[in-house]
């Protein structure tokens, strides 16, 4: 779709992507193009009960690099609408190389929950209360 625009923006150093979706529709956005083809963004999603050292790879495409602890890094791009349940479940499940849906949520649930400080019993409501 963008392929006949981009013919002409190149020449300029740009190129036009798609950056996500809004109602429904494709985004898109001009892009320079020395980070037209940089590396998805991570975002860390859970660590441990104590906080990780996390170091910034790039702070361009946000990669991130976890240097001590076990914090979960989300490595999907993440949409307008955030990070969503399924999204966090699909994403574990292909992680931890599960076949099976239900044993990859009970997966993901008991990885979360182990993630959670002892001294904050409000985030272990919260992602109880949330379906968790």
């Amino acid at each position: 779709m963008s392929a006949p625009m981009n013919e002409h923006l190149r020449p300029m150093g740009i190129e036009l992507r798609q950056s996500g979706h809004l109602g429904g529709y494709p985004r898109f956005a001009l892009v320079p193009l020395q980070f037209a083809h940089a590396r998805a963004p991570k975002n860390v999603v859970f660590g441990t009960p104590s906080k990780p050292d996390i170091r910034s790879l790039s702070a361009v495409d946000s990669d991130v690099e976890v240097v001590n602890g076990n914090a979960l890094v989300y490595d999907r791009t993440v949409t307008d609408d955030g990070i969503r349940q399924r999204d966090l479940r699909s994403w574990w499940q292909e992680r931890e190389h599960l076949t099976d849906p239900n044993e990859a949520t009970e997966s993901l649930c008991a990885r979360l929950r182990a993630g959670l400080p002892d001294n904050s019993p409000g985030r272990r409501i919260f992602l109880e209360a949330d379906g968790f």
